[in-house]
């Protein structure tokens, strides 16, 4: 008996609908999708984790379901379970790392440069991705749960050391422009036993910058006045034990970077020029923000009390920072 096909319904033979096309806001939000997989927040480190992400290298891959390390880790430029776990601020990654002995000696171990990795960095000040240890990655990322945790690590090892990068950003550079002032207070706390903690506290970065300038970069002054204090705390000590060359706060703040500008003339910047021109000029302006206590930010508030108000009592009258 023959039958005839063509009556049978069949969904296989049935036309195929025509691809919709994608609108721009669908593409939008499919690209922001695939944005949101990266965890990193520092430019250079976002580039970084995409290419370890192309190549296969990820916090998921690298942990076993029990959590934790795979047997046989091979990462390229000499990057270990670390670096990948302050790229990508796991704590859990973290953990596994500190905890295996395989690994746990690579702590403080720096990457190597490399043209694969940082082929998608272009701008000098986004470059560094080469010569780095963990504790810089996480400090780029403003890390504050990984840092404080590798600063206790290495501590206990006798491995925190005062390391610089390969674009000149040291260890407390990056933390004055990226973390919050508990890892800030902690690395203070253990470099001020080392006789160059003058120095770290003085040193500038490939652009000019010293720390003030780093810090005057910040939404809030709590990290510049600390870091001031610090300066003035080791101007004064070797002062007293006379050291006449000894770099002074002062002297950090009429500093010029790259830009020409000093840390003053940032922190102006960020309280408006022309508002900061009119607190300059209008005494009772000044006086009555200091009767209410009524600051239009931290910063203001920092600028009348540090250039207007009573300063530092070792700076002489004639050396009262007077902006015109």
């Amino acid at each position: 008996m023959n039958t005839d096909l063509s009556t049978v319904p069949s969904p296989h033979i049935a036309a195929v609908p025509a691809a919709r096309q994608s609108t721009a806001e669908e593409k939008l939000e499919e690209l922001e999708s695939q944005e949101s997989i990266v965890s990193s927040t520092h430019q250079s480190l976002i580039s970084l984790e995409k290419d370890l992400r192309t190549r296969g290298f990820s916090v998921e891959s690298m942990q076993a379901p029990d959590g934790n390390l795979r047997d046989g880790l091979e990462l390229p430029c000499k990057l270990n379970p670390f670096h990948v776990a302050c790229i990508a601020m796991d704590s859990s990654l973290l953990q596994s790392a500190l905890n295996d002995a395989r690994y746990n000696a690579g702590i403080d171990k720096h990457t190597e440069e490399s043209e694969t990795i940082t082929r998608t960095v272009i701008e000098p000040e986004l470059a560094e991705v080469g010569l780095s240890q963990p504790l810089h990655y996480a400090l780029l990322n403003g890390w504050d749960e990984g840092a404080l945790k590798l600063i206790d690590a290495l501590e206990a090892e006798d491995k925190l050391e005062h390391t610089v990068n390969q674009t000149g950003s040291s260890v407390l550079s990056m933390a004055v422009s990226y973390c919050g002032i508990d890892v800030v207070e902690r690395l203070c706390q253990h470099f001020r036993q080392s006789e160059h903690y003058e120095s770290y506290l003085h040193h500038k970065t490939a652009d000019g910058k010293n720390l003030l300038h780093h810090a005057a970069q910040r939404s809030d002054a709590e990290v510049f006045e600390y870091i001031r204090r610090q300066m003035l705390s080791t101007f004064e000590e070797q002062y007293a034990n006379g050291h006449k060359e000894a770099r002074s706060p002062a002297g950090a703040e009429a500093e010029r970077d790259t830009d020409g500008k000093t840390p003053i003339d940032m922190i102006r910047d960020r309280v408006g020029q022309l508002y900061a021109y009119q607190l300059d000029h209008d005494e009772d302006l000044r006086q009555q923000k200091v009767l209410h206590n009524a600051w239009n930010s931290d910063w203001e508030h920092y600028y009348i009390k540090q250039c207007h108000g009573e300063r530092i009592s070792w700076v002489p009258p004639w050396q009262m920072c007077s902006i015109l």
